[in-house]
Protein backbone atom coordinates (compact mmCIF):
# COMPACT_ATOMS: atom_id res chain seq x y z
CA UNK A 1 0.00 0.00 0.00
CA UNK A 2 1.09 3.29 -1.36
CA UNK A 3 2.75 5.41 2.11
CA UNK A 4 0.69 8.52 3.57
CA UNK A 5 3.34 11.17 3.80
CA UNK A 6 2.75 14.24 6.37
CA UNK A 7 4.03 17.18 6.54
CA UNK A 8 3.80 19.32 9.98
CA UNK A 9 6.84 21.59 9.99
CA UNK A 10 5.70 25.14 8.25
CA UNK A 11 2.16 24.45 8.00
CA UNK A 12 0.49 21.15 7.65
CA UNK A 13 0.39 19.16 4.22
CA UNK A 14 -0.64 15.50 3.30
CA UNK A 15 -0.43 13.64 0.25
CA UNK A 16 0.21 10.06 -0.68
CA UNK A 17 3.80 9.14 -2.20
CA UNK A 18 3.81 9.43 -5.82
CA UNK A 19 0.85 12.10 -5.75
CA UNK A 20 1.53 15.99 -5.92
CA UNK A 21 -1.82 17.05 -4.77
CA UNK A 22 -2.37 17.27 -1.37
CA UNK A 23 -5.35 16.20 0.53
CA UNK A 24 -8.00 17.89 0.92
CA UNK A 25 -8.92 17.95 4.74
CA UNK A 26 -11.96 19.93 5.07
CA UNK A 27 -11.82 21.38 8.57
CA UNK A 28 -8.98 22.87 11.09
CA UNK A 29 -10.19 19.94 13.76
CA UNK A 30 -9.54 17.61 10.97
CA UNK A 31 -6.12 18.91 10.73
CA UNK A 32 -5.15 18.79 14.50
CA UNK A 33 -6.64 15.07 14.82
CA UNK A 34 -4.99 14.02 12.11
CA UNK A 35 -1.43 15.23 13.08
CA UNK A 36 -2.22 14.63 17.01
CA UNK A 37 -2.45 10.70 15.92
CA UNK A 38 0.06 11.05 13.18
CA UNK A 39 3.34 12.43 15.77
CA UNK A 40 2.35 9.92 18.38
CA UNK A 41 4.68 7.05 19.08
CA UNK A 42 3.04 5.34 21.60
CA UNK A 43 -0.18 3.21 20.12
CA UNK A 44 -3.53 3.65 20.12
CA UNK A 45 -4.85 6.68 21.49
CA UNK A 46 -8.33 6.36 22.92
CA UNK A 47 -11.40 8.65 22.03
CA UNK A 48 -11.85 10.38 25.53
CA UNK A 49 -8.45 11.82 24.97
CA UNK A 50 -9.16 13.13 21.58
CA UNK A 51 -12.72 14.41 22.79
CA UNK A 52 -10.79 16.39 25.91
CA UNK A 53 -8.27 17.18 23.22
CA UNK A 54 -10.33 18.81 20.78
CA UNK A 55 -14.08 19.24 22.27
CA UNK A 56 -13.13 20.07 26.19
CA UNK A 57 -15.98 22.58 26.25
CA UNK A 58 -19.05 20.12 25.07
CA UNK A 59 -21.17 17.44 27.20
CA UNK A 60 -19.46 14.29 26.75
CA UNK A 61 -22.23 12.73 24.39
CA UNK A 62 -21.97 15.35 21.86
CA UNK A 63 -17.39 15.58 21.83
CA UNK A 64 -17.79 11.83 21.41
CA UNK A 65 -20.23 12.27 18.64
CA UNK A 66 -17.75 15.06 16.97
CA UNK A 67 -14.92 12.41 17.24
CA UNK A 68 -16.68 9.90 15.54
CA UNK A 69 -17.60 12.89 12.94
CA UNK A 70 -13.81 13.79 12.74
CA UNK A 71 -12.84 10.15 12.30
CA UNK A 72 -15.14 10.04 9.41
CA UNK A 73 -14.12 12.95 7.63
CA UNK A 74 -10.72 11.94 8.20
CA UNK A 75 -11.15 8.72 6.01
CA UNK A 76 -13.24 10.10 3.79
CA UNK A 77 -10.50 12.40 2.68
CA UNK A 78 -7.77 9.47 3.07
CA UNK A 79 -9.71 7.57 0.52
CA UNK A 80 -10.86 4.23 -0.71
CA UNK A 81 -7.96 2.65 1.05
CA UNK A 82 -8.37 4.72 4.24
CA UNK A 83 -8.81 1.84 7.12
CA UNK A 84 -5.13 1.03 5.69
CA UNK A 85 -4.01 3.81 6.93
CA UNK A 86 -6.11 4.73 10.50
CA UNK A 87 -7.63 2.04 12.31
CA UNK A 88 -10.53 3.04 14.70
CA UNK A 89 -12.46 0.91 17.41
CA UNK A 90 -15.15 1.78 19.39
CA UNK A 91 -12.78 2.94 22.21
CA UNK A 92 -9.26 4.05 19.95
CA UNK A 93 -7.86 5.24 17.00
CA UNK A 94 -4.66 5.28 15.72
CA UNK A 95 -2.19 5.32 12.37
CA UNK A 96 -0.55 2.59 11.19
CA UNK A 97 3.22 3.35 11.90
CA UNK A 98 4.33 1.32 8.75
CA UNK A 99 2.39 3.16 6.25
CA UNK A 100 2.89 6.56 7.59
CA UNK A 101 5.96 8.83 6.91
CA UNK A 102 5.83 11.88 9.44
CA UNK A 103 8.57 14.39 8.73
CA UNK A 104 8.62 15.10 13.01
CA UNK A 105 9.47 11.70 12.98
CA UNK A 106 12.30 11.49 10.35
CA UNK A 107 13.68 14.73 12.13
CA UNK A 108 13.88 13.51 15.32
CA UNK A 109 15.86 9.94 13.81
CA UNK A 110 17.94 12.50 11.95
CA UNK A 111 19.12 14.04 15.47
CA UNK A 112 20.07 10.62 16.95
CA UNK A 113 23.02 10.78 14.20
CA UNK A 114 26.15 12.66 14.55
CA UNK A 115 27.23 12.44 11.29
CA UNK A 116 27.32 15.67 9.46
CA UNK A 117 24.86 13.96 6.46
CA UNK A 118 22.37 13.22 9.08
CA UNK A 119 22.56 16.57 11.10
CA UNK A 120 22.08 18.19 7.64
CA UNK A 121 19.10 16.45 7.26
CA UNK A 122 17.43 17.57 9.98
CA UNK A 123 17.99 20.91 9.11
CA UNK A 124 16.49 20.48 5.75
CA UNK A 125 13.85 19.12 7.56
CA UNK A 126 12.62 21.58 9.81
CA UNK A 127 11.22 24.12 7.01
CA UNK A 128 9.02 26.01 10.36
CA UNK A 129 7.25 25.96 13.20
CA UNK A 130 5.33 22.40 13.95
CA UNK A 131 1.71 23.24 12.76
CA UNK A 132 2.38 26.52 11.36
CA UNK A 133 -0.83 28.58 11.18
CA UNK A 134 -3.08 26.21 12.98
CA UNK A 135 -4.88 27.97 15.51
CA UNK A 136 -8.08 25.81 17.18
CA UNK A 137 -8.67 27.69 20.66
CA UNK A 138 -8.89 24.67 22.35
CA UNK A 139 -7.15 24.68 25.79
CA UNK A 140 -6.10 21.55 26.24
CA UNK A 141 -4.89 21.26 22.63
CA UNK A 142 -3.45 24.43 22.92
CA UNK A 143 -1.10 23.65 25.38
CA UNK A 144 0.19 20.18 23.63
CA UNK A 145 0.03 22.03 20.78
CA UNK A 146 2.44 25.40 22.16
CA UNK A 147 4.60 22.56 24.19
CA UNK A 148 5.91 20.66 21.42
CA UNK A 149 6.29 23.96 19.28
CA UNK A 150 8.79 25.01 21.41
CA UNK A 151 10.52 21.30 21.90
CA UNK A 152 10.65 20.85 18.22
CA UNK A 153 12.31 24.45 17.79
CA UNK A 154 14.52 24.50 20.19
CA UNK A 155 15.71 20.91 18.91
CA UNK A 156 15.82 22.57 15.52
CA UNK A 157 18.16 25.73 17.04
CA UNK A 158 20.30 23.03 18.59
CA UNK A 159 20.64 21.14 15.61
CA UNK A 160 21.68 24.43 13.45
CA UNK A 161 24.26 25.39 15.60
CA UNK A 162 25.92 22.01 15.29
CA UNK A 163 25.80 22.72 11.70
CA UNK A 164 27.38 26.06 12.09
CA UNK A 165 30.35 24.49 13.97
CA UNK A 166 30.39 21.54 10.88
CA UNK A 167 30.48 24.10 8.21
CA UNK A 168 32.72 26.12 9.71
CA UNK A 169 35.05 23.15 10.70
CA UNK A 170 35.14 22.15 6.57
CA UNK A 171 35.61 26.06 5.94
CA UNK A 172 32.35 26.18 4.13
CA UNK A 173 31.79 29.88 4.89
CA UNK A 174 28.96 30.62 2.70
CA UNK A 175 26.48 27.67 3.79
CA UNK A 176 27.81 28.58 7.02
CA UNK A 177 26.66 31.95 6.64
CA UNK A 178 23.21 30.78 5.86
CA UNK A 179 22.86 27.92 8.58
CA UNK A 180 23.83 31.34 10.86
CA UNK A 181 20.88 33.38 9.48
CA UNK A 182 18.54 30.30 9.87
CA UNK A 183 19.07 29.91 13.26
CA UNK A 184 18.37 33.31 13.97
CA UNK A 185 15.55 33.56 12.02
CA UNK A 186 13.96 30.47 15.12
CA UNK A 187 16.02 32.45 17.89
CA UNK A 188 16.34 36.66 17.16
CA UNK A 189 18.16 36.42 20.86
CA UNK A 190 20.60 33.44 20.14
CA UNK A 191 23.70 35.34 20.88
CA UNK A 192 26.00 32.42 19.85
CA UNK A 193 24.27 32.66 16.79
CA UNK A 194 25.01 36.21 16.12
CA UNK A 195 28.45 35.81 16.99
CA UNK A 196 28.78 33.17 14.34
CA UNK A 197 27.57 34.86 12.27
CA UNK A 198 29.22 38.28 13.13
CA UNK A 199 32.65 35.95 12.69
CA UNK A 200 31.71 34.02 9.04
CA UNK A 201 31.64 37.47 7.77
CA UNK A 202 34.14 38.51 8.55
CA UNK A 203 36.42 34.93 7.50
CA UNK A 204 34.40 35.71 4.27
CA UNK A 205 36.68 39.61 3.88
CA UNK A 206 32.82 41.24 5.04
CA UNK A 207 34.14 43.12 8.28
CA UNK A 208 31.72 45.79 7.06
CA UNK A 209 28.57 43.13 7.12
CA UNK A 210 30.18 42.01 10.01
CA UNK A 211 30.27 45.67 11.64
CA UNK A 212 26.44 46.14 10.82
CA UNK A 213 24.99 42.91 11.82
CA UNK A 214 26.56 43.74 15.44
CA UNK A 215 25.33 47.20 15.54
CA UNK A 216 21.95 45.98 13.98
CA UNK A 217 21.63 43.29 17.01
CA UNK A 218 22.62 45.48 19.66
CA UNK A 219 19.91 47.97 18.80
CA UNK A 220 17.71 45.20 19.04
CA UNK A 221 18.70 44.17 22.19
CA UNK A 222 18.42 47.25 23.75
CA UNK A 223 15.13 48.53 22.44
CA UNK A 224 13.25 45.21 23.18
CA UNK A 225 15.38 43.65 26.44
CA UNK A 226 17.70 47.33 27.76
CA UNK A 227 20.63 44.92 27.65
CA UNK A 228 24.03 45.25 25.92
CA UNK A 229 25.72 42.01 23.83
CA UNK A 230 27.75 39.80 26.31
CA UNK A 231 30.85 40.76 26.49
CA UNK A 232 32.06 38.10 24.37
CA UNK A 233 30.36 39.53 21.78
CA UNK A 234 31.95 43.16 22.11
CA UNK A 235 35.31 41.70 22.45
CA UNK A 236 34.89 39.55 18.94
CA UNK A 237 34.22 42.69 16.58
CA UNK A 238 37.13 44.28 18.99
CA UNK A 239 39.14 41.67 18.05
CA UNK A 240 38.13 41.67 14.26
CA UNK A 241 38.46 45.71 14.31
CA UNK A 242 41.73 45.54 15.72
CA UNK A 243 43.31 42.96 13.33
CA UNK A 244 41.81 44.89 10.25
CA UNK A 245 43.68 47.77 11.77
CA UNK A 246 46.78 46.04 12.33
CA UNK A 247 46.93 44.69 8.12
CA UNK A 248 45.99 47.98 7.20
Amino acid sequence: MTQLLIQTFGGFEAHLRGSATALPFRTRKGIALTAYLAVRHNGPTSREELAELLWGGVPPEQSRHSVRQALLDIRRTLGPQASGYLAATNDTARFDAARLRVDVHRFEQALEGKSVRANALACALYRGDFLAGLHIREPTFDHWLLNERNRLKQLAADAFQQRIEFLTDAGDTARGLQAGLRLLDLDPFHEWGHRAVIALYARRGQLGAARRHYETFAKHLKSELDVDPEPETQDLLRRLLRERGARA
